[in-house]
């Protein structure tokens, strides 16, 4: 076996890790950004629940609104529902791109992790 290089012994594995770890750092951006973004979304939609879930509170009081506070409550109501469901649409795309940052961050983070291996490094060391 005289003759063959070992892949640890090769000049290029420092520069090849240093590469892949700078595109690691560059995903780990971009999921994040993702990830706040879902989970921002995620908000917009659970607050709106939590004032329909006053509105449909006050509105079933026992006789505690009048006609006129009723019916605005009512309209207000029917916004609220096409008000989520644009809201909902936001949250499916926003999951939908951090989905697929996740995706698009597994095979750079694996790349790092054999590189480091490879070089004796631990990953992000």
């Amino acid at each position: 076996m005289t003759g063959k290089r070992r892949v640890a012994d090769d000049p290029r594995l420092p520069r090849l890790l240093d590469a892949a770890e700078a595109a690691w750092r560059g995903r780990q951006r971009k999921l994040a950004r993702a990830m706040a973004a879902e989970r921002e979304a995620a908000e917009a939609v659970a607050d709106l629940d939590a004032r329909k879930a006053e509105c449909l509170a006050m509105m079933s009081g026992a006789g505690s609104a009048s006609p006129a506070q009723f019916m605005a409550a009512c309209r207000w109501m029917q916004w609220a529902e096409a008000e989520r469901g644009e809201r909902n649409a936001v949250l499916a795309r926003a999951r939908a791109a951090a989905m697929a940052e996740r995706d698009a961050a597994r095979p750079v983070f694996g790349r790092v992790a054999v590189l480091s291996k490879l070089s004796g490094k631990k990953p992000g060391g």
